[in-house]
């Protein structure tokens, strides 16, 4: 009975041997398998592609930055990359992936197309790096060629540009004149603006100053943006000076002053001046008297010691006793002033 008990035990431990190799064998085809399956996966090149719309539509900016290899620049950096998808694509779109014609073997080229605009990935083949004699692919964004702008602004303003101050380096030796005083036949004598060049930009740049009423205007079309300061304060010397000129000129339009009054405060040597001299009032309602009301300076703006300029908006009033007419005119000016010749003229008056 013993010599049996020992045969039955040798059996059952081939048995589970067998049963464990044969298990192990299992385990061994289905983990290559596994792997087999997923490196296939990853051999499509629409899954590299496919992670970076998942993490742009769930907003996962930060993720898609880093899935496209994307590289910070100097004024590129990560959260202007988000401001780039964000506007090319639109927010919360639902985006459409569709392949391009690729000229290069061994790169497919994608583009992710959302609301606003699309996006173009270039995914270069990485050669039986997954095993099984298949490839992966790098994912690269293709940024096409990046923007340039120009920013003009008044020299003793400080900038900075997506975080970056401005300093001489980014100052070009083109200058610009202020538009107001761009009536000057000599220019020279013009308020002269540095201009700053900025490149490497994909998205329209984020410029600030601690100068206080700065204000920035930008140009999408031709990439440009022009910074004043607007003071909240005018000295009163200026300030009378301004509505002087607002006055006499509206004085002028109606027929009330002459053009001898006028030119008194103006530098002449101005297209302005050219087309005061030609001016007739003969047009104007025929009047009594004359008036202004609600009289309002705004808009100062310095554009250095010698030059400055503001807007002056009131209702021009005029009656006609005999007639019974009693109009009120609505106006606007932008006057300009610059020291010339040692002396501070009026170089343009603008009608708003």
């Amino acid at each position: 009975m013993e010599k049996a008990k020992k045969k039955h035990s040798k059996f059952f431990v081939a048995a589970w041997i067998l049963t464990g190799l044969f298990v192990l064998a299992i385990s061994v085809i289905l983990l290559i398998l596994w792997n087999f399956l997923a490196a296939f996966e990853k051999s499509d090149p629409r899954h590299y592609i496919d992670e970076v719309v998942t993490a742009i539509e769930q907003q996962r900016y930060s993720e898609a930055a880093a899935l496209s290899h994307f590289e910070e620049s100097r004024f590129f950096t990560e959260k202007q990359y988000e401001a780039y998808i964000k506007e090319t694509l639109g927010e919360g779109t639902k985006l459409k992936v569709m392949e391009a014609k690729s000229e290069t073997e061994g790169e497919k080229v994608y583009r992710i197309k959302g609301a606003n605009g699309e996006l173009r990935f270039i995914l270069t083949e990485q050669p039986n790096t997954l095993g099984f004699g298949m490839s992966s692919y790098s994912v690269r964004q293709d940024f096409g060629e990046s923007g340039t702008w120009k920013i003009t602004a008044p020299s003793s303003v400080p900038l900075t540009v997506n975080g970056v101050p401005l300093d001489e380096s980014f100052r070009i030796s083109e200058t610009s004149v202020p538009e107001s005083y761009r009536t000057l036949h000599d220019t020279t004598l013009a308020p002269q603006l540095v201009v700053y060049e900025i490149d490497g930009l994909y998205t329209q740049p984020i410029i600030e100053s601690k100068e206080a009423g700065t204000q920035i205007s930008y140009s999408e079309n031709d990439q440009t943006a022009q910074v004043s300061v607007i003071k909240e304060s005018i000295p009163q010397e200026r300030e009378d000076k301004i509505l002087k000129a607002a006055k006499t000129y509206a004085y002028f339009v109606s027929g009330d002053a002459t053009l001898t009054e006028l030119s008194r405060l103006l530098y002449r040597e101005t297209a302005f001046y050219d087309s005061v001299k030609t001016y007739s009032s003969y047009w104007y309602i025929s009047h009594d008297s004359v008036a202004f009301e609600n009289l309002n300076v705004s808009q100062y703006t310095e554009y250095g010691e010698d030059a400055f300029s503001a807007e002056v908006s009131f209702d021009y009033r005029v009656r006609r006793v005999r007639s019974n007419i009693d109009n009120t005119y609505p106006t606007h000016y932008r006057v300009s002033f610059a020291t010339i010749d040692g002396a501070l003229q009026v170089v343009n008056i603008e009608v708003l």
